[in-house]
This record gives structure tokens, C-alpha cells and sequence, in this order.
């Protein structure tokens, strides 16, 4: 409750319910709202099920540590 930021990490090669995703932030927000929130999508190199991550927050990102891709816009 008292992170400055808080990151929520899904697995883009799994199958995911958006609305369980949307649950997690909604819980994240609730416990500290002035929390800095940002959704990462990961092993985006294995995509194996599109998420729209931007419908779900507007900080938002997706990476591949095997591609090297998306690393370098977190910091």
C-alpha cells in the first residue's frame, strides 16, 4: 500500500481472461490509488493470444527478452 509504482506482468504465450486482468489492476488501484500502474506484456516474441493491453491500461507495454524488443522504452 505504499508503492510509489506497482507492474502487473502477463504472460502473452498463455491464454488470459481480460477480465481477470481488469480485476488485478482494479484491486491494485483500490489499495493504492496513487500508485503509478503498469501493465507489461511478456515473452511478446511468443504472442500466442493477442491482448489488447492498451484496452485494459493506458500505461502499458510489451516486451521479449529472447528479441531484445521493448526493453529499452521501460526505462
Amino acid at each position: 500500500q505504499q508503492a510509489d509504482a506497482v507492474l502487473i506482468c502477463v504472460d502473452l504465450s498463455q491464454k488470459h481472461d481480460p477480465a481477470a486482468i481488469e480485476a488485478q489492476i482494479n484491486h491494485v488501484k483500490t489499495l493504492n490509488p496513487h500508485a503509478h500502474l503498469m501493465l507489461i506484456g511478456t515473452k511478446s516474441d511468443l504472442n500466442a493470444t493477442p491482448i489488447d493491453l492498451s484496452s485494459l491500461s493506458s500505461s502499458h507495454h510489451k516486451v521479449s527478452s529472447k528479441e531484445s524488443q521493448g526493453i529499452d522504452e521501460l526505462k
